[in-house]
């Protein structure tokens, strides 16, 4: 289980649910920013419908422009 967050000699840092979901949010809105000048995110909702956790990752930046 989780293998896609598996490196070298069988640590993960993505077993927890939080931090895939921060490492999700980063890459596309923050890091692509970074490096390309554009989001990650096309405003699809395939990830929010295919999501077998039902993460709603609108919901989680309403949530972060709040704070």
């Amino acid at each position: 289980m989780f293998e896609f967050g598996g490196v070298a000699q069988g640590g993960n840092f993505g077993k927890e649910r939080d931090a895939r979901v921060k490492q999700w949010i980063y890459h596309k809105l923050n890091y692509s920013q970074q490096q390309y000048g554009s989001f990650g995110c096309t405003g699809c909702g395939r990830c929010i419908k295919s999501c077998t956790k039902g993460i709603d990752v609108t919901d989680v930046v309403k949530k972060i422009q709040t704070v």
